[in-house]
């Protein structure tokens, strides 16, 4: 829908126009009816809305750059009243030489003149520029004589008249003067605009149309000179309204460097006109003020040469130190940049590419890359070469590696440009950059994502593409790939007695055996924890290459391991799969994966090849999974508690609760097998009120019975992300408080790093919500998540965990390795209450007091165990202060 206001111009836009007509309805008015009181009210009224325009514009302007505005619009405001003035007096009959209009008139050229020069801008900390100055000084002389030749002079020389009106009439001309020197600086100084054309117009109309009243002897020119005066009004007044558009600021002075060059030379043939014109009509001009004008012109011509030579000069100096300091900054710089011509022969910059080559500079004289004279891929140069050359101005990549049998392997980086059109270039600009470094790492992270950190080995990623690549090739080769899964049997119990560390020594000893068993072709590949499998890609022979290889992986599993100075031996379960044309890598390991399970299931150390029976046994797992919805109501599922022990006493000071799982038929079920599932279906949080509830109900037990020695008995429950989550958490955690009687200082939740990725905001309110009951908050695992120290600044965290894969990193008590060393200095430094997870031998026990951390928790101590087990526990490790480990 149209508004009005976009119909029609608003009043804002229309006052000026409406003033501009009516000015020009005056002056034809005035053309009209030059002479009697039509034309002389019609002179005024001009006047009038002219000066009202003027005001007008000047109410425009922005408040802060109003006040040489202000000072015009005076001026023309004075201008007005003493025409009016002037007018009067002549209806009066009273028209004297010099009246007080006279006195307006002068001050309103003084008034034009301020708001002139306060128009004219200097540049910030250099004042006033020296070339404005001497282009408003050869104003001045050349109005000067301009000016005496027509009117001052016969107004100085008129003796018949007194001196005061010779005087008064006398400043006409030179306040004219002024004015045009204040014109033309305008003009030097301040950037191209409608305004400033339009005062400028104004101006100098005004001074024309004075200078023709100094001459008019007559009157004969009396209606032209009024009409001219009313224009040069118009022009001012429209000269005050504010531009429409935006100034643009890379606009240039409204008279350039070769305009104000001539501006100063042309000057120079006014005094010899005046003087030429002499000689013919006998009226010769006053010799001096033609010979001072003349000279005055030639010494200000001389100085603006003169400043010209100097800009000159200082543009070449400038110049020349930009090509010292990018040729010293191409000179110094690790990139290579040089010019080549169309045939690629070195014109320039020989020094910096022979530098990045590391060859001497001379070698590279005359040298063409294209003819294999450098150490780059010729080949690939001499396309890259044809390709600039089809594509001026376009700015090319490559990337080679350098032919240099005597040195590693470095790689460049080129970008070139085809400037052969341009006069100054004339070649083809490269710049060329050794990213070797970039390379090397480029390289690093490649084998990170594609292999596992401990072994080395090829990682699952890289082995499901492999095996997809080799599931495409069987319809050519005839024979389907095959997959082994390998799974450690006992890995757990090593893990258990030698710790992670001699578990991971185990891993990698295991990893190096197989891939000695394979032939070249094959992939052996770390899945995750103690499973590896293997690509056998052509399994060819009477019973298949993939059993031969399987049972060979079995025989050298046989020789035990050495491990901290003791014999140990593990075997391993094989589950074996072959792939079929048109089916899934993932399939295929899958197959693999349970046929493993079924070698495991019957007696392992085995190998089990898959068939079709295996694909329903795996269903079993989602009866395990229905079984698992009712195992907190049919009362499988026990709280079992490890303790966390003073490193420096050995005492107990408190428990975390951990979740177990115990199946009527499976037995005890391990927490990986069970607790990520509960995750995914959302049963974690009925499941995780239970654990709560129990936890706090068997510490607030603990602490009734054992007196004020087990008063700060503290008890720790994992909360996982999809409790913290839910809506209810806080709620649960102060029922849980309630109905135990529990001390909300005595429970500690323990967040993962993880469970706080997904919404931190949201996670960061609940747990605010959960400190303001008084418990406390520890994050777990800290280091192995995402982001610690911005969650350690953002959450309301009073505990810090370090994990156990940092813990196992210490082998000395006498050295601490400088992360464990960097988290403890952290934990001190934000004064927060630091346990060390995972502590399995001594060394790392004493290691860790050594370094003042607190409290500690580990198979050191003690394993988790139930309820009862863990009163008994208590009772042991709290009486004797002598005990320092478990």
């Amino acid at each position: 829908m149209t508004t009005t206001a976009a119909r029609r111009p608003t009043g804002r836009a229309v006052a000026p126009a409406v003033l501009i007509g009516v000015t020009l309805a005056a002056m034809a008015v005035l053309l009209a009816r030059p002479t009697g009181l039509v034309g002389e009210l019609a002179y005024l009224a001009g006047y009038a809305t002219a000066t009202a325009l003027t005001w007008v514009g000047v109410s425009r302007q922005p408040r802060p750059a109003r006040g040489p505005w202000l000072w015009i619009a005076g001026g023309v405001s004075l201008t007005m009243a003493a025409d009016l003035t002037f007018q009067i007096l002549a209806w009066t009959g009273g028209e004297p030489d010099v009246s007080v209009a006279d006195a307006l008139w002068i001050a309103s050229y003084v008034a034009l003149a301020v708001g002139l020069l306060r128009l004219s801008p200097t540049r910030p900390g250099r004042g006033v520029e020296v070339e404005a100055v001497i282009d408003t000084l050869v104003a001045v002389v050349i109005a000067f004589v301009v000016v005496w030749e027509l009117a001052l002079d016969d107004v100085v020389g008129d003796a018949t008249t007194s001196a005061f009106v010779r005087a008064v009439w006398a400043a006409y001309p030179i306040v004219d003067v002024a004015l045009v020197a204040l014109v033309v600086r305008l003009l030097m100084t301040r950037a191209r605009s409608l305004p400033l054309t339009l005062l400028a117009l104004g101006s100098m109309s005004w001074l024309v149309a004075d200078l023709g009243y100094l001459i008019d002897d007559d009157g004969s020119a009396a209606t032209g000179l009024n009409l001219l005066w009313m224009l040069a009004l118009l022009l001012v007044g429209a000269g005050t309204l504010p531009s429409s558009g935006r100034p643009d600021r890379r606009s240039q002075p409204a008279l350039a460097e070769r305009g104000r060059m001539w501006f100063v030379l042309a000057p120079l043939t006014v005094p010899v006109g005046f003087m030429i014109q002499g000689q013919v009509d006998h009226h010769h001009p006053n010799t001096a003020v033609m010979a001072g004008g003349a000279v005055a012109l030639i010494a200000l011509a001389g100085a603006r040469a003169g400043r010209l030579l100097h800009t000159v000069e200082t543009a070449r100096r400038e110049v020349q130190d930009r090509e010292h300091l990018y040729r010293t900054l191409a000179a110094n710089s690790s990139d290579a940049v040089f010019v080549a011509g169309p045939d690629g022969v070195l014109k320039e910059g020989q020094e910096s590419l022979a530098r990045l080559l590391g060859v001497p500079p001379e070698e590279l004289d005359g040298a063409s890359a294209v003819a294999g004279q450098l150490t780059v891929d010729t080949e690939a140069l001499a396309q890259l070469l044809e390709r600039t050359l089809s594509r001026p101005g376009e700015v090319l990549e490559m990337e080679t590696p350098l032919r240099d049998p005597d040195r590693a392997t470095r790689w460049v980086h080129g970008r070139v440009v085809n400037m052969l059109d341009d006069p100054l270039v004339e070649g083809i600009v490269a710049n060329v950059q050794d990213i070797t470094d970039r390379k090397r790492v480029e390289e690093d992270l490649r084998h990170q994502a594609f292999h596992d950190g401990l072994t080395g080995l090829p990682n699952r990623g890289l082995i499901v593409d492999r095996t997809a690549q080799a599931i495409r090739r069987a319809a050519r080769r005839g024979t389907d790939p095959a997959v082994i899964y390998i799974d450690l049997d006992g890995f757990k119990s090593v893990n258990d007695r030698f710790g992670h560390d001699g578990g991971d020594r185990l891993l990698c000893e295991i990893a190096r055996r197989v891939s000695r068993t394979v032939r070249p072709e094959d992939t052996v590949a770390r899945l995750g924890g103690d499973e590896l499998a293997v690509l056998v890609e052509d399994n060819r022979g009477e019973d298949g290459e993939a059993m031969a290889t399987a049972e060979r992986i079995l025989r050298t599993l046989e020789a035990p391991v050495d491990i901290d100075g003791q014999s140990v031996t593990v075997s391993a379960s094989l589950g074996l799969a072959v792939g079929e044309v048109g089916g899934s890598a993932d399939d295929l390991l899958h197959d693999a994966d349970l046929a493993m399970y079924r070698a495991k299931a019957t007696g392992r150390a085995r190998i089990v090849v898959y068939d079709a029976s295996m694909g329903a046994e795996a269903g079993e797992a989602l009866v395990l999974d229905a079984d698992l919805a009712t195992a907190m109501d049919r009362g499988q599922l026990e709280v079992h508690h490890q303790p966390v022990v003073h490193l420096g006493t050995g005492a107990v000071v408190g428990f975390e609760a951990l979740l177990r799982w115990r199946h009527p038929r499976l037995g005890l079920v391990p927490p990986d097998r069970f607790i990520p599932r509960t995750e995914e279906t959302g049963l974690i949080v009925p499941i995780g009120r239970w654990v709560l509830a129990t936890a706090c109900a068997d510490a607030a037990r603990w602490q009734h019975l054992g007196g004020e020695g087990r008063q700060g008995l503290s008890m720790a429950v994992n909360l996982s992300g999809r409790q913290l989550a839910s809506d209810g958490i806080v709620d649960d955690v102060r029922r849980a408080l309630a109905g135990s009687g529990l001390p909300p200082g005595s429970l500690v939740l323990e967040i993962t790093e993880t469970s706080l990725v997904a919404d931190p905001r949201s996670a960061a309110d609940r747990l605010r919500a959960l400190s303001a009951l008084g418990v406390r908050i520890a994050i777990d695992d800290f280091g192995t998540g995402y982001s610690s120290l911005a969650y350690l600044r953002q959450f309301p965290i009073d505990i810090l965990k370090i994990d156990r894969s940092f813990v196992n990193t210490i082998d000395r008590p006498d050295v601490m390795p400088p992360i464990v060393r960097g988290l403890l200095d952290l934990g001190h430094t934000l004064e927060l209450e630091i346990i060390a997870e995972g502590i399995e031998h001594e060394v790392q026990r004493d290691g860790l007091r050594r370094e003042r951390c607190p409290l500690g928790q580990g198979f050191l101590f003690s394993r988790p165990v139930p309820a009862a087990e863990a009163e008994d526990l208590l009772d042991v490790v709290l009486a004797p202060d002598e005990r320092v480990s478990l």
